[in-house]
């Protein structure tokens, strides 16, 4: 796995290193940019039904600032992103910002 420097490499199917020990996929970002959209397994959508033990898959967002520091963004070595994936798509979906507590 390689890490990417610089918000600016991002692109579609970008794995998400959170700093508390989860992973995602890149699905695209908010309308205004700030935020980055994933998809996360085995991570709480803080549902009611949601127990000790019991995870789902979700979409969660985080901010593109949050970069080398609440997250890191990697991809498969020696993968090229293509100039189609670098351009994420923009959403506006409901998302959760998870964190360590929301996710244990």
């Amino acid at each position: 796995m390689e890490y990417l420097s610089s918000i600016s490499d991002i692109f579609v199917g970008a794995i998400i290193v959170f700093n508390y020990s989860h992973v995602a996929f890149v699905i695209g970002q908010s309308i205004d940019e700030k935020l980055i959209f994933y998809l996360g397994g085995n991570q709480s959508d803080k549902a009611p039904e949601d127990g000790k033990g019991k995870r789902t898959i979700c979409i969660g967002k985080i901010s593109k600032s949050g970069i080398n520091t609440t997250f890191w963004l990697s991809r498969p070595k020696k993968y090229k992103p293509t100039d189609d994936e670098k351009q994420l798509p923009k959403m506006n979906i409901s998302a959760y910002e998870l964190d360590y507590s929301s996710t244990r």
